[in-house]
């Protein structure tokens, strides 16, 4: 009955469902765990020359405990994100809209 069971957040006013004991994300929620990994990254130096770059944002988002099939997309994200900080030398922020 509980798996089956779907419930609305009240934390947020954009509605979340609970299903299965998985939180269904919204895009501003994706949009803001991916700015957080990268403001993590940040912290430890991490940039786009960075030896084993793919491993080290790898290790950092094992903190945040997402699935292995969302954990390579955003691998891939943010490899690009670096990727744009280095050819533009400027700091990349992922933008709600």
């Amino acid at each position: 009955m509980n798996a089956e069971r779907r419930r609305k957040s009240k934390s947020s006013s954009k509605s979340s469902l609970v299903e299965v004991g998985r939180r269904v994300s919204t895009r501003p929620q994706k949009l803001a765990n991916l700015q957080a990994i990268l403001d993590k990254l940040h912290e430890k130096g991490v940039t786009y020359r960075t030896p084993a770059m793919a491993d080290k944002i790898a290790q950092v988002m094992r903190t945040f405990a997402f699935g292995a099939n969302t954990e390579k997309e955003y691998v891939r994200i943010l490899v690009d994100a670096l990727a744009v900080e280095n050819r533009t030398g400027k700091e990349y922020r992922f933008a709600s809209q």
